[in-house]
């Protein structure tokens, strides 16, 4: 049996030394991936305390936290201040790489936060990626989940990430929100919704892969 300790290590060995070349090299992108990286590494592994710090600085290095903050403040910034501005800004330069690694961020918070029972913050990051999704956010992955990462005067340049598929990210969205909802109990609870929907979505892209193997590969007698 492998120690799964020293896999471990070894892992975070390999994330720590990409991320010190990123910096080395201005790759800012790449920098914010290791974070991500990181942070699905932590989870993984039930590190719970470095997860939660990790989760901060990266929340902070993709302008997620600013948004939530806003969100949860009894007197939201009015339309045209400073801190407005700089939201509509951020979003509107969001490339396809930063949307993912947003996305990715934000299903890790809302799993961190539930699973420590900390309501407030699950649901102010499920409300934020449900705003994502459902402005176009899924669009950024692509139609196979290839990503490419621009370089500026690199011959790297464009560079290719593979990450979860749109059709399994879109899956994801509803479980992930089933879990984190609170009423489970009611006339219409909304976990119950969610994870129906969920399971009905998983069972329709079942359908479309059986049938696209009867088409491609036909049974004889």
């Amino acid at each position: 049996m492998r120690d799964s300790s020293h896999t471990s290590l070894k892992v975070f060995n390999a994330i720590g030394g990409l991320q010190e070349v990123a910096l080395r090299n201005n790759h800012l992108d790449i920098v914010s991936l290791t974070m991500v990286l990181e942070l699905r590494e932590l989870l993984q592994g039930g590190i719970w305390t470095r997860l939660f710090e990790v989760l901060r600085k990266t929340e902070d290095d993709l302008n997620i936290s600013s948004t939530l903050e806003c969100e949860n403040s009894s007197s939201p910034p009015t339309a045209g201040s400073p801190a407005t501005v700089k939201n509509i800004a951020t979003c509107l330069e969001l490339t396809n790489f930063q949307t993912v690694l947003m996305v990715y961020t934000l299903v890790i918070g809302i799993l961190f936060f539930t699973y420590v029972g900390d309501s407030a913050n699950a649901q102010s990051r499920m409300k934020k990626l449900h705003e994502m999704l459902d402005g176009g956010a899924l669009s950024a992955f692509g139609e196979s989940g290839i990503v490419k990462v621009d370089f500026p005067d690199s011959p790297l340049s464009p560079f290719e990430v593979q990450v979860i598929h749109p059709r399994v990210l879109f899956s994801l969205g509803f479980l992930v929100s089933s879990v984190a909802k609170r009423d489970a109990v009611g006339r219409k609870p909304k976990r119950k919704m969610f994870a129906h929907e969920g399971v009905l979505t998983v069972e329709k892209e079942l359908r479309k892969e059986a049938s696209c193997m009867s088409c491609n590969f036909p049974l004889r007698n």
